[in-house]
């Protein structure tokens, strides 16, 4: 798991993050996967590139889930970049046999339709080009629903983890079945 604050669980206790109950789901139903969080607040795509070349040179992981490219875009950075860095991350997952999952956020429309849309098209156009499973719009019906969000408008609270969950446990256990 390579993310963002999304997945480090920023602002709640580490124990009722998506990632952490996603680790239970996990012990329940394949044993012998291990999940390892690589997920760190602030990361862009560039930085979670990084990550997961260092993370490869010791291990060679079954899956790859990639949750990131918020704050590419809370930042404004140029979204050719942005899209070189996950194509790097998914090839580079490619290269060691990992499938891969990759996690799409959504942008809020302050930045302008051109970039917004441009933003938004990001997740589906790298699934279509890598043939790569996509989870569409992580926090749909969550992000704009108050009850789900903590005071900053940004990060999903304690009582939206399950449902985050539950949005990429239908898709990771198809990739999980194929092999585990």
């Amino acid at each position: 798991m390579i993310g963002d604050s999304i997945s480090s669980g920023y602002g709640i206790a580490k124990k009722d993050s998506w990632v952490n109950l996603l680790r239970m789901q996990l012990a329940r139903f394949y044993p012998k996967v291990k999940l390892i969080n690589d997920s760190v607040a602030g990361s862009t795509s560039y930085n979670g590139l990084v990550r997961l070349r260092h993370q490869f040179q010791s291990i060679q992981p079954y899956a790859v889930v990639i949750e990131l490219g918020g704050n590419d875009a809370l930042r404004g950075l140029n979204l050719q970049a942005s899209k070189q860095s996950f194509s790097k991350m998914i090839n580079l997952a490619k290269q060691h046999n990992s499938h891969i999952l990759l996690i799409s956020v959504r942008l809020f429309p302050n930045y302008g339709p051109i970039y917004t849309q441009a933003f938004n098209a990001l997740y589906s156009n790298l699934a279509h080009e890598h043939n790569i499973t996509l989870v569409p719009t992580l926090l749909k019906g969550i992000a704009l629903k108050p009850a789900f969000m903590q005071a900053d408008g940004i990060h999903p609270n304690t009582q939206a983890q399950p449902l985050i969950l539950q949005r990429v446990w239908s898709s990771l256990k198809v990739i999980l079945n194929q092999g585990c």
